[in-house]
């Protein structure tokens, strides 16, 4: 569900309304969230540690406003199940062999069941 969601905003992109909704509702998110101390202490330290810029509140919120619909869409083409890989882990006996995921379909992102030879 989630790869057909990426593939539809990677070649039908957003409309309008649904940019300009994401938009507030990324600034409503980010505005709740500085009422956090440990929220307001993790920018802190991303500006310390890691060298991150400081931006203020309106910085963030105008570069949130400059994103337009093609950069979502590019964005989203990230994504793409071809450009995609599983990593499953999970505990296994002493001389079993691991269990790998099957390759999915291109076309329709389903599992391609294979025979396993004997």
């Amino acid at each position: 569900m989630l790869t057909r969601e990426l593939d539809a905003l990677a070649t039908d992109g957003l409309g309008d309304a649904e940019l300009e909704d994401t938009r507030s509702q990324l600034k409503g998110q980010m505005m709740i969230s500085l009422e956090s101390p440990g929220t307001r202490m993790n920018r802190l330290a991303g500006v310390g540690l890691f060298g991150q810029p400081f931006r203020t509140v309106d910085e963030v919120a105008g570069l949130i406003d400059a994103v337009d619909a093609e950069q979502c869409s590019r964005a989203a083409e990230l994504f793409a199940p071809e450009r995609s890989a599983v990593l499953v882990l999970s505990p296994q006996e002493e001389g079993e062999e691991a269990d790998l995921a099957p390759p999915l379909d291109d076309e329709t992102h389903e599992p391609i069941t294979q025979e396993r030879p004997e």
